[in-house]
């Protein structure tokens, strides 16, 4: 996983960068990544990730986020979070946490997390949905005034109000991450880390996930194993498959291809053939 210490994207993948007061915009095209963030001292800055194209997946504290073409994810960039994106594009807006707590001193925000639904919510992925569309539509000044009202909109929002069965699945999703690669993650495990039983974990999972504790790790290390057939190209199928606690490669083809619809050489080959087509 690479580690990264950038406060902003890399030119490489920038297509065009708005600065505006203490306000940036940047709107990237990137090539599938895997970044995991390292603090090297406090910026005082935080920035909303807006998924143009592709998919992806950002992790910050208990905040966890599916970025889909259209979602937004609040980060704190004096916190490591960790990212996956596919090839893609996004729309990044950086700025100061303390402008916009003085705009709008009663919100709050839930680090890591997505926008939830409402139509507030829709008012912000609308308007960041407008500016990531005007890359190259929108002159500065226009760009510049989609961008004050979207920090403006940012102030309707409020963060979700957790229940104790979401606080439940939070906590093991974190630790579900930590621990993927380790022989002993199971269920079971994770119910006992968290002093619950692991009916009361399942419980928690079926209200708010709508599949058990078991089901999400499997799905979490499928998803973690299509990204290393994508990204690793020195490891073969078995090795990926047995790293994520497939006994055999037929056993882990069956779930792959539950998954994804596909065997795992068979994704590889469209993961290839789709990087091919982006020149990289």
């Amino acid at each position: 996983m690479e580690i990264s210490r950038h406060i902003a994207p890399p030119e490489s993948i920038t297509q065009r960068w708005l600065h505006h007061g203490c306000l940036d915009v940047f709107w990237v095209s990137s090539p599938a990544y895997q970044i995991q963030t390292e603090i090297d001292g406090p910026s005082g800055l935080m920035k909303l990730v807006h998924g143009r194209m592709g998919r992806g997946r950002v992790q910050q504290g208990l905040g966890e986020s599916q970025l889909e073409p259209g979602s937004l994810a609040y980060l704190d960039l004096d916190q490591p979070f960790q990212m996956v994106h596919e090839a893609g594009q996004q729309l990044i807006v950086r700025m100061p946490k303390d402008y916009l707590k003085r705009r709008h001193p009663e919100a709050a925000w839930s680090w890591g997390s997505a926008l939830g639904p409402g139509p507030e919510a829709e008012a912000v992925r609308g308007l960041a949905g407008v500016l990531g569309q005007g890359q190259k539509e929108l002159g500065d000044a226009s760009a510049a005034g989609v961008l004050r009202l979207l920090v403006e909109a940012l102030g309707l929002c409020r963060p979700p109000v957790f229940t104790a069965e979401q606080g439940r699945v939070q906590q093991a999703q974190c630790l579900v991450r930590a621990h993927l690669l380790e022989p002993y993650l199971s269920a079971s495990w994770v119910a006992e880390q968290l002093r619950v039983s692991r009916r009361t974990m399942d419980s928690s999972f079926a209200e708010v996930l709508a599949l058990s504790l078991s089901e999400y790790i499997r799905l979490q290390r499928l998803q973690a194993a299509a990204e290393e057939l994508r990204d690793k190209k020195s490891l073969n199928i078995s090795e990926i498959g047995h790293r994520y606690g497939f006994s055999d490669a037929s056993h882990f083809s069956r779930w792959f291809r539950r998954r994804f619809q596909m065997s795992p050489g068979e994704y590889r080959r469209q993961a290839g053939e789709e990087r091919s087509k982006l020149g990289h």
